[in-house]
């Protein structure tokens, strides 16, 4: 059962923020000698239960356990849901990626939403799209229309379920009654959108590509990336009205017109999301610690994997360093 108060989920989540990985300690296990030998640092440090021998099934379970705390503590289930429900997209992707290819929904992986992925896909099977949350149940309507259809690409389908579950967090983020909940929010869904601009400009594909692709809550509107997609590089923030974001994108950009690639900017998107959060990860009369705790178990886990896979295929430190995204801790 959620709790009411604030304060009490805040004071708990300080103590597991002080528990989460640091850098310094992924850079040890990157310049560990073998893959079993960073899993050991791992497993020391008090990762995971000690009972999961596999360490990518302890980086599974570790999030997993986030998600269930978070939705035990909160005390403003529309703010968290806000976080989660992306889950319920990654499981409805799973679902009908899975017809598409003739595949088993169920021997996947899946994610935790604001529903239990089973039930979830049940709904989906049966196509009670009505008891999903409201945009994403709108979203996965339609993509079972037109799957009937026959007129949908798998790219596509995504596509609308994000659309769906980014129109859903927005409306959840207004709910909460929270400031800093809107405003994390509005910049998941512009980071993802420059994102998605910059790499349809790239591929050269047009208008019409990009608007399929853009993601509603941000505050930067549809009609401003359509009126700068002729702009130049020098000019994209400006034209884009992503000012407040300058001094974190530039380097990022720089390093777009100088190699083309979108790598670095795609990294540091990710990182303007989780500096909202470590911002506010000292507040004790806000929800934000509590979702920031979960992002920064989000982004614990896919660090972990990355550096465990990289260590057992011999991929270089330097390699690895150049995709590792920031710490929360």
């Amino acid at each position: 059962m959620a709790q009411s108060s604030v304060y009490y989920a805040t004071a708990r989540t300080k103590s597991l923020t002080a528990r989460l990985i640091t850098r310094e300690r992924l850079e040890r296990m990157l310049e560990a000698e073998t893959a079993d030998h960073a899993t050991q640092m791992l497993y020391e440090s008090g990762y995971g239960s000690g009972m999961t021998p596999d360490v990518l099934k302890a980086a599974e379970e570790e999030l997993q356990q986030a998600y269930s705390y978070v939705r035990a503590v909160s005390p403003n289930r529309w703010a968290t849901d806000a976080f989660l429900l992306k889950g319920d997209c990654y499981n409805l992707k799973l679902f009908f990626k899975a017809q598409m290819l003739d595949q088993d929904p169920l021997a996947m992986t899946k994610a935790m939403g604001t529903m239990e992925a089973d039930k979830l896909m049940d709904l989906a099977s049966r196509r009670f799209f009505g008891a999903m949350p409201e945009n994403i149940g709108k979203a996965a309507a339609k993509v079972c229309r037109l799957l009937d259809g026959r007129g949908l690409t798998v790219q596509q389908m995504e596509c609308m379920l994000d659309s769906g579950c980014f129109a859903d967090m927005q409306a959840y983020a207004a709910k909460s009654g929270r400031k800093e909940v809107i405003k994390a929010v509005q910049t998941q869904a512009d980071m993802l959108n420059l994102v998605t601009f910059l790499r349809v400009r790239k591929s050269g594909q047009g208008i019409d590509t990009l608007m399929e692709g853009l993601l509603p809550g941000g505050a930067v509107r549809p009609a401003r990336c359509v009126r700068a997609f002729t702009a130049s590089d020098e000019d994209l923030v400006s034209a884009l009205g992503m000012a407040q974001y300058a001094s974190l994108l530039r380097p990022g950009l720089e390093a777009m017109m100088q190699s083309g690639t979108l790598s670095v900017i795609e990294r540091i998107a990710d990182d303007v999301v989780l500096a909202l959060f470590r911002r506010s990860k000292h507040e004790m009369d806000s929800v934000l610690p509590l979702v920031g705790y979960l992002i920064a178990k989000e982004r614990e886990s896919q660090a972990v994997r990355l550096v465990i896979l990289a260590k057992r295929n011999n991929i270089p430190a330097a390699r690895v360093r150049e995709r590792l995204r920031e710490l929360y801790a």
